[in-house]
């Protein structure tokens, strides 16, 4: 019965081999702002869209939402801010980290929300990078501010215990 429901399917989604590249072009390079990435009709995930360098992040926002409403994407952001904290893993000045983030509207149908949610866990797994993740379902929830703050929570964490920090979105509930 499960499976009739959709409860337990499984999705295998691996990343294409492009996709390493141009994060490492990001990353390590500075060759670009940022990627957008989508899953394929064969569950692959590839690349959708590459910023350049002189890029802001209201453009990288305006190119994940593209897809709709009824879509789901994922972005990798090079994020660069001030940071003023003293006794975390940088000094204070100016710093740049990775941001990821998921962007699975409300208005995505759930297969294809489960279909992302297995890519999240596959591309994770390839970056390896320590990158701040914000799960958004709705256009308020990816904000510059936000993505700042998540970044300076991380620089002011001792490195021996830094771990990935996955933000999920934020409900209703809770306010």
């Amino acid at each position: 019965m499960d499976n009739l429901l959709g409860n337990s399917i499984k999705f295998h989604v691996s990343v294409g081999r492009s996709c390493q590249t141009f994060y490492d072009q990001v990353r390590s390079h500075k060759l670009y702002r940022y990627l957008i990435f989508y899953i394929r009709t064969d569950n692959v995930i590839d690349i959708e869209k590459i910023g350049m360098r002189r890029c802001n992040y209201e453009q990288f926002l305006d190119d994940l939402h593209k897809c709709g409403a009824g879509d789901c994407r994922f972005g990798i952001f090079d994020i660069e801010y001030a940071c003023d904290c003293v006794g975390g893993i940088h000094s204070p000045g100016y710093h740049d980290r990775l941001l990821l983030v998921h962007w699975c509207p409300e208005g995505a149908d759930d297969t294809k929300k489960m279909l992302y949610a297995a890519g999240l866990k596959a591309l994770h797994q390839i970056l390896g990078e320590r990158q701040v993740i914000i799960k958004a379902t709705d256009l308020a929830e990816p904000t510059l501010a936000r993505a700042i703050e998540e970044c300076r929570a991380l620089d002011c964490v001792p490195l021996s215990t830094q771990v990935p920090l996955v933000v999920q979105p934020h409900s209703a509930e809770a306010t």
